[in-house]
C-alpha cells in the first residue's frame, strides 16, 4: 500500500513538473537526438577506431616497404627512389604479398625510372643544343614566324583524324579481327600488364596501315587488370566517338559460327592462306609462366575452326621464337592480307641469336 503510494507521488510530481517547466515547449522530435546522442557518439567512435586500425597497418606495411627499398639501395641493388614513386604504384606495392613480388616490381619501378631520367636529360640535352646550334633549315622550307612556304604543317591532331578515319573505313568495308580477352585468370598480373601493353601496340600498328583490320574486343572485363591498363593507355576507348569496338559480350552473340576461324599454335592446321571470308579470333593472353593449351581447350569446347601460324613450314632450319606477341600476329595477318606471301609476312617474327 505504501509503494502504490510512492508510485502515485512520484507520477503526480513529474506531470506538475511537465507542466510547469519549459519541457512542455520542446517538441518530442527535439528529445529524439538528445535521447539517444551517446548511442550516436559510442558507434562512431568504435567506427573510427576500426578505421585508425586499417590505417595503422596499412602505414606499418608502408614503412617495411621503405625500409625493404633503402636496404636494397644500400647494397646498390636495383629499386626506385621512394620519393618518385606514385599514388598508384603505392596502391600497387601493398597489393603484393611475397618478397619475390615486390623486388620484381621494384626492379620494374626502377627500369621506368631510369628511363625518364634519360628521357629528360636529353631533352634538356636538346633543348642546349638548339639555343647554342638553331637548327638549320633549307630556305624555301620554313616555319618560323615571319617567313612563307606553300607547304603546310600538318599537326598531330590532323594525323590522327586521318588514321581515325581510315578504321571508320574499315568498320564498313574492311576485314574483321577478334581479340579474345577472357584470360585474366589465367595470367598473372605482370602478364596482364604487358597483355594491355601488346594490345596498345595492336590498335596502334593496325590503325597506321592502309588497309586496316576491323578490330573488335570480345567477352571485355572493364575491372580487370588488363583492361584497366589498357585504359590508362587509351583513356578515350570507352569514348562513342572512338573507332575502338570493346564487347563484354561473346564473339559468338555478334557473327555467325561457321565464319569464326580461332588462331592457335596448338593445333595441327596450318593457315595457307587469308581469307577475307574468314573472320579470325587471337586469344588476348601472354603465357609467359603458363604454357597449357588454352586457346585450344577454349576453342575445342566452343566448336570452333581452329588454324596456326605456319611457322615451322616457312622458317624450316632458322632459329626463332615460336610464341607470338599480339602486335606481331597482327603485322602478320596485315601483311598476309595485303600480299598473300607468307614470305612477306613471317618477317615480323623475331629470329634467336644462335
Amino acid at each position: 500500500m505504501i509503494l502504490v503510494k510512492r508510485c502515485c507521488f512520484f507520477t503526480q510530481n513529474l506531470c506538475s513538473l511537465y507542466q510547469s517547466s519549459s519541457l512542455h515547449n520542446i517538441s518530442s522530435k527535439c528529445m529524439l537526438p538528445n535521447k539517444f546522442h551517446f548511442l550516436r557518439l559510442s558507434s562512431s567512435s568504435v567506427k573510427q577506431e576500426n578505421e585508425v586500425g586499417t590505417f595503422g597497418d596499412e602505414d606499418r606495411h608502408i614503412k617495411l616497404i621503405k625500409i625493404e627499398i633503402a636496404l636494397i639501395r644500400e647494397k646498390g641493388g636495383d629499386a626506385p627512389d621512394i620519393n618518385l614513386i606514385k599514388k598508384r604504384q603505392w596502391d600497387e606495392l601493398l597489393k603484393l604479398e611475397t618478397k619475390t613480388a615486390r623486388r620484381k616490381y621494384y626492379k620494374y619501378l626502377f627500369s621506368k625510372e631510369q628511363t625518364d631520367l634519360n628521357r629528360q636529360l636529353r631533352k634538356e640535352e636538346r633543348k642546349q643544343r638548339l639555343v647554342l646550334e638553331p637548327p638549320h633549315e633549307e630556305p624555301h622550307i620554313s616555319y618560323s614566324l615571319g617567313r612563307t612556304t606553300f607547304l603546310l604543317r600538318i599537326s598531330k591532331s590532323t594525323i590522327n583524324t586521318w588514321r581515325h578515319n581510315r578504321l571508320f573505313r574499315a568498320v564498313q568495308f574492311g576485314e574483321k579481327l577478334i581479340f579474345d580477352c577472357s584470360y585474366d585468370e589465367y595470367m598473372i598480373r605482370p602478364e596482364a600488364i604487358t597483355a594491355a601493353a601488346q594490345l596498345t601496340r595492336t590498335f596502334s600498328d593496325n590503325r597506321k596501315d592502309g588497309e586496316p583490320f576491323d578490330l573488335h574486343f570480345c567477352n571485355v572485363d572493364f575491372n580487370s587488370v588488363t583492361m584497366k591498363h589498357l585504359e590508362r593507355q587509351i583513356p578515350t576507348m570507352r569514348n562513342k566517338e572512338f573507332p575502338m569496338n570493346l564487347h563484354e559480350c561473346s564473339y559468338l552473340d555478334l557473327f555467325p559460327k561457321e565464319q569464326l576461324v580461332y588462331l592457335t599454335p596448338h593445333c595441327n592446321n596450318d593457315l595457307t592462306e587469308f581469307d577475307p571470308n574468314k573472320i579470325y579470333i587471337v586469344g588476348a593472353m601472354v603465357n609467359k609462366t603458363n604454357h597449357e593449351p588454352l586457346s585450344f581447350g577454349k576453342a575445342k569446347e566452343l566448336n570452333l575452326k581452329m588454324a596456326r601460324i605456319p611457322l615451322d613450314r616457312y622458317l624450316h632450319g632458322t632459329s626463332y621464337f615460336k610464341y607470338l606477341t599480339l602486335d606481331q600476329m597482327v603485322r602478320i595477318l596485315l601483311d598476309l592480307k595485303r600480299t598473300g606471301k607468307w614470305e612477306v609476312a613471317l618477317q615480323h617474327v623475331p629470329r634467336t641469336v644462335p
